[in-house]
């Protein structure tokens, strides 16, 4: 048996090592770190669901930059418009008028729902390390 042991010893470790890599390795699922929370491991289902989350952040960001410049575009359209006739026109004054009121009422309505608000402070940007 001594003798059996010293010839055999190098392969029955490399036997015993190989079948506890086969049965341990398929049963361990593959992690990595998050690339919003650095102290987090996550799978890939959990990265994929990161990534959309984040993708949406990014959708409602977009969305809201071009709010903005619409907004932006109807108060420089407005002052043209009065500087290059002179005079002020009060109709032209409406649609202005008309998109602050459309944003205060939507700001308010954001604020008292609290359905919103947890939906809105879900899509707070993701941290950086």
């Amino acid at each position: 048996m001594k003798n059996f042991w010293k010839k055999y010893a190098g392969t029955l470790i490399a036997v015993t090592l190989i079948i506890a890599t086969l049965t341990s390795n398929p049963s361990c699922e593959p992690t990595v770190r998050s690339p919003w929370k650095p102290y987090t491991i996550i799978n890939r289902d959990q990265l994929d669901a990161e990534v959309e989350q984040f993708l949406l952040q990014c959708e409602v960001a977009y969305k809201d930059l071009d709010r903005q410049q619409q907004f932006r575009q109807l108060v420089l359209d407005f002052a043209r418009i009065t500087t290059e006739t002179g005079t002020f026109n009060p109709t032209s004054l409406i649609p202005l008028l008309a998109a602050l009121l459309g944003i205060g009422t939507t700001v308010d309505a954001l604020r008292t729902s609290s359905k919103a608000r947890k939906k809105l402070n879900s899509l707070k940007p993701p941290v950086n390390p």
